[in-house]
């Protein structure tokens, strides 16, 4: 493309070269011919075409469509308008602004560098997909789909432990539930569907070899639950299937073990002074 079919491209209502751009990387230059970087000019500043693409990777997981690469360049253009105009009235010279803008400094830099740290870690093996599958039957070769009658407390509820205890206790759950209710209204009881995934691992592998009429119970930070299996439906997920998502838990736990472990010794390397009281 050459001559003035480039011209104003910036200002065109419609961004016509989308899935070119993004394959070829192009823009137009001040002669009408196509550069290797800009995308649109705002005032004295440029939108270049890594740019662009940086944010439709921020924006969507998948391809835009020519109508949504449109919005999304006039969003880039309507933000550049407005830091000009921030920068003109020197917003950005005052102290909490700046203050911000080095705290998203510093926090892109830590993520930078712990995404550089795990980039090392290696890929979990065949064997070690093929084990966590295997010690968690109830996330894939019996994961169900569970239909729960399901009863909750906030965790700092005094009513928590003597809950806790009628359950050890093998009390019917119509028995705990009058108890409960001549304590307290302030809890849930409701019937739920939860699929194996939407669970605690440790729940989902203990739901899946209960039978109808169950009752289990755990806690987490903010609420006790208490789960009474109504019914079960089989949807069991294939190691072919699961190990990808296999690998991506595993590598990420390995990674961020590996992460905290390094900060460890380099915290410890590290001349550190608290001087703020407490």
């Amino acid at each position: 493309m050459a001559g003035g079919k480039c011209k104003g491209l910036a200002n065109a209502p419609r961004l016509i070269l989308g899935g070119l751009l993004l394959v070829l990387g192009v823009g137009c230059n001040g002669d009408g011919h196509l550069s290797d970087q800009i995308l649109a000019r705002v005032n004295h500043d440029e939108i270049t075409i890594h740019q662009f693409n940086f944010a439709v990777s921020q924006a969507s997981g998948k391809k835009l469509n020519p109508a949504a690469q449109d919005e999304l360049l006039n969003k880039m253009i309507d933000r550049q308008l407005a830091v000009q105009q921030a920068v003109q009235l020197k917003i950005d010279r005052r102290p909490e602004v700046i203050t911000r803008l080095e705290e998203a400094r510093l926090d892109i830099l830590a993520a930078a560098y712990a995404y550089e740290h795990g980039s090392f870690i290696p890929p979990p093996t065949p064997r070690a997909i093929a084990d966590y599958y295997a010690r968690h039957p109830g996330l894939f070769a019996q994961r169900k789909v569970y239909s729960l009658r399901e009863i909750t407390l906030a965790t700092g509820m005094k009513e928590v432990e003597q809950l806790k205890r009628r359950l050890q206790e093998q009390e019917s759950l119509t028995e705990v539930l009058t108890w409960l209710r001549s304590e307290t209204s302030q809890f849930g009881d409701q019937q739920v569907m939860r699929v194996a995934e939407k669970l605690p691992t440790e729940v989902a592998d203990q739901l899946c070899q209960e039978t109808p009429g169950a009752i289990i119970s755990f806690a987490t930070p903010q609420v006790f639950v208490v789960y009474q299996l109504l019914s079960a439906e089989d949807v069991p997920i294939s190691i072919e299937t699961a190990t990808p998502v296999i690998r991506n838990y595993l590598q990420t736990q390995e990674q961020v073990a590996s992460y905290r472990g390094e900060l460890e010794r380099i915290r410890n390397d590290a001349n550190i002074v608290v001087t703020m009281d407490r």
